[in-house]
């Protein structure tokens, strides 16, 4: 018994520090927004998984999985739709997810191939690299010159590859998910989000586990720290709340200034509207 209580104060411990490193490294953002606000919203008819809104084409992507398509939108009109077999010499077979590259133009993931596929914002296709080490990937997060991370289903974890070569590295967070993560990325933190546990867990860039949390967490590019749970979004920084759609309990893509959520029949696209130093 005596044993048992000193390993409990040792992991209690260690849990705080853990607590309290991840909230020093994350207290004073470089810029805070003063506003999000709703700029523009997209009518669908189909069951959207994710969205992203890339602001220097301009183009608003939409994955429906169910149909294995992405929607390519601009100025509220559909431009393009890519479906199984339509993305020319580097033909998609089963799109799992897709993240936006930094040039404004999409990456999406093919389960079936164990590949990712970069299309420019009309959907043509651009490149194509292989995820060697994967037997099921159905989600991914990528920084161009940091690296690439893929959640694999049959493995329950997260596989890292570096950005130029696709070399595998290294994997970590295994078993840690009981449903397909989101995964997000950006600057030095991966955060992922588990809807069936209804968890965020927020790692270093390097697989170290910072903390996790009740609901949906997310970074802006400053170092805000977002939460958004039963239809409110707070900034955990400084408390401030906003007023996005509270009906709307969709998961929340952010890329730049710029944040997308899903309702079942509309896609809303926030801005966030940063202070001047």
């Amino acid at each position: 018994m005596k044993y048992l209580l000193v390993f409990l104060l040792i992991l209690l411990s260690s849990c705080v520090q853990v607590n309290h490193i991840y909230q020093l490294e994350n207290n004073k953002p470089d810029l805070m927004p003063i506003s999000i606000d709703l700029i523009s919203t997209q009518a669908i008819n189909y069951q959207a998984k994710k969205a992203l809104f890339a602001e220097k084409n301009q183009t608003l992507y939409v994955l429906d999985e169910l149909n294995n398509e992405i929607y390519f939108y601009k100025n509220n009109k559909l431009i393009n739709r890519v479906k199984q077999g339509s993305a020319g010499k580097y033909s998609l077979q089963k799109i799992a997810d897709i993240c936006l590259a930094n040039d404004g133009n999409l990456w999406a993931l093919d389960y079936f191939d164990k590949a990712i596929i970069k299309l420019d914002s009309n959907g043509m296709p651009l490149t194509h690299f292989t995820l060697k080490e994967t037997i099921n990937p159905v989600s991914f997060a990528l920084l161009e010159n940091s690296g690439v991370y893929v959640y694999d289903k049959a493995k329950n974890e997260i596989l890292v590859y570096e950005p130029l070569t696709m070399k595998y590295i290294y994997s970590f967070a295994k078993m840690l998910f009981a449903d397909n993560p989101y995964l997000s990325i950006n600057k030095e933190r991966l955060w992922a989000y588990d809807n069936k546990l209804s968890k965020t867990f927020i790692f270093s860039t390097t697989g170290k586990m910072l903390t996790e949390r009740e609901g949906q967490a997310f970074y802006d590019r400053f170092f805000n720290l977002f939460s958004f749970e039963n239809g409110l979004l707070k900034n955990e920084i400084n408390n401030a709340n906003y007023p996005i759609s509270f009906q709307n309990t969709g998961v929340i893509s952010i890329n730049d200034n710029h944040l997308t959520q899903i309702s079942d029949k509309q896609i809303y696209i926030y801005k966030a509207q940063y202070e001047t130093k």
